[in-house]
């Protein structure tokens, strides 16, 4: 979920961070009870990170070689991805909630795009879609070009989705996310344009939140990208894209103020924090049903003080692994003790 360090845009950490928020919360909630917040979250949250890394997708062909593209989205998504696939089956293993069985190798390698730790698909997801977006140079492609590419997509997502063909690697995801990724770089060529007025900004946003609703809340009912069940195709679509505008403004707002800083850290490390926190979900979900809670109206209450106290756990836990293990953590190389 992260394209360097060069060059940040804070509102995009932001968001990165908020997002990550929003990834705890949706899984926390999931299963404890019917919520339209819920619904809301998993209309947008995950087209967001998809549009977000199009967003910071500034590679050129013209600078950088394949093999050094790949190589660096090897050592910066797919070796900690490994890492945290095998650690939660191993994990499983150990609390005994799995078996060595060959359903056990078809998920440990994702090979028909279910995998040990859920939320894992998203960064193989990514891997491949930054190999077909280097490949076609959709970053230096004009606009129209990339209309007409986020049409495609659109389409073929719609034929894999239907057919329910290729979910092998979760291929199938990264043809519909691809729509996402691209309208990210849609979204960055307006942005470096610099042409919109603040009346257009307004303008944006309204009708953002109202297509959000509408599309989201209105049109469709609860989705799940990981399991292919999308309700709705084209108002997912729309939702993904309208949602994660309105997202954008709203994180704008807030990267202004002091806590911007605070869910930065969050975005700079939402690969270590996005790709280990399940088993800790897992966890909690037994743990409110034990306690019988689970369906209760406090439930929510105990969801978010244990999202924020597992996100505070967790910067403290990255800044240790950004000096120590990077690896860990996404970043090529130990970063300095501040």
């Amino acid at each position: 979920m992260s394209e360097g360090n060069e060059n940040r845009i804070l509102w995009v950490d932001t968001a990165k961070g908020l997002g990550v928020y929003l990834v705890i919360l949706g899984h926390l909630w999931y299963v404890c009870i019917p919520s339209i917040v819920n619904q809301a979250i998993y209309s947008f949250h995950m087209p967001l990170f998809f549009a977000l890394s199009g967003f910071v997708f500034v590679t050129s062909r013209k600078t950088e070689h394949f093999s050094a593209f790949i190589l660096s989205k090897i050592k910066r998504l797919l070796i900690p991805t490994a890492i945290y696939i095998v650690a939660f089956a191993i994990i499983s293993i150990f609390l005994k909630t799995t078996e060595l069985n060959v359903q056990f190798i078809l998920y440990l390698f994702f090979l028909f795009g279910k995998c040990f730790n859920d939320p894992c698909w998203f960064f193989i997801t990514l891997f491949e879609i930054y190999v077909v977006m280097y490949l076609i140079r959709i970053r230096q492609a004009k606009p129209v070009v990339k209309i007409a590419a986020m049409l495609v997509f659109a389409f073929a997502g719609y034929f894999v989705y239907t057919t329910q063909l290729i979910p092998y690697f979760g291929i199938d995801r990264a043809i519909i996310s691809s729509f996402f990724f691209i309208a990210g770089t849609v979204a960055r060529d307006i942005y470096e344009s610099k042409k919109l007025t603040k009346t257009n900004h307004i303008l944006i946003f309204g009708f953002s939140l109202i297509m959000f609703v509408v599309f989201g809340l209105l049109i469709n009912g609860k989705i799940t990208f990981y399991d292919r069940y999308l309700d709705h195709y084209f108002a997912f679509l729309m939702s993904g894209i309208f949602g994660s505008v309105f997202f954008c403004y709203v994180c704008g707002f807030i990267a202004h103020y002091r806590i911007a800083e605070y869910l930065k850290v969050c975005g700079n490390n939402s690969l270590f924090i996005v790709g280990t926190h399940y088993i800790l979900i897992q966890l909690f979900r037994k743990a409110a049903i034990m306690l019988k809670i689970a369906n209760t109206w406090y439930i929510s209450i105990c969801v978010v003080l244990f999202t924020i106290l597992l996100v505070e756990i967790y910067r403290h836990v990255c800044r240790f692994l950004d000096i120590h293990f990077p690896i860990l953590t996404g970043k090529t190389k130990k970063q300095n003790q501040a």
